[in-house]
């Protein structure tokens, strides 16, 4: 199932506010899910979770602003936008307060709420090209390689039609 970003952006948007007004279960609450429940989340995922302790929490959560040092309560590195997808049902299903990065420039730390359920979307920066249905999709962080990557495949499928209808007339 191949998501649409507009589609991934608006079902983040729309359980985060569903969740933030409904409920807000955070780290160290007696609704907070267990760390194998956490873990088990990852059986679902591309990406990874990751809770204190583990070797790249540090990096995960950091910011920044070096005088910030937020911690959420774990943190989904997701990959693809079915792990945003997963991480979202996750969250609405156990009642948990989120937080979402999705291009770490994050200076104020407005990005990352205390003992919340931290997704982390810095990763979708992939590219993709359906060629049957003449689509082209840029993942939210996709940098300036990706876009070259786009504008070569258009091009030369451009270049390609061209040359063909020339030979074809000739």
């Amino acid at each position: 199932m191949i998501m649409t970003i507009l589609e991934v952006v608006l079902f983040l948007a729309t359980n985060a506010l569903v969740s933030a007004s409904i409920s807000s279960c955070l780290h160290g609450d007696p609704c907070w899910p267990t760390s194998d429940t956490l873990r088990e989340l990852s059986t679902n995922l591309t990406g990874s979770v990751l809770l204190s302790g583990d070797r790249e929490w540090s990096s995960a959560i950091a910011l920044k602003n070096k005088r910030l040092s937020i911690q959420p309560g774990a943190v989904v590195l997701c990959t693809t936008a079915a792990d945003v997808v997963a991480a979202l049902k996750f969250a609405s299903h156990h009642g948990l307060a989120l937080s979402v990065k999705s291009t770490g420039h994050c200076y104020s730390g407005n990005c990352i709420a205390p003992r919340s359920l931290h997704i982390d979307v810095s990763s979708l920066n992939s590219t993709i090209i359906d060629p049957i249905n003449m689509v082209m999709a840029v993942g939210l962080l996709a940098g300036e390689s990706a876009m070259f990557h786009l504008f070569t495949h258009a091009s030369f499928k451009a270049l390609l039609f061209l040359g063909s209808g020339a030979v074809i007339y000739a």
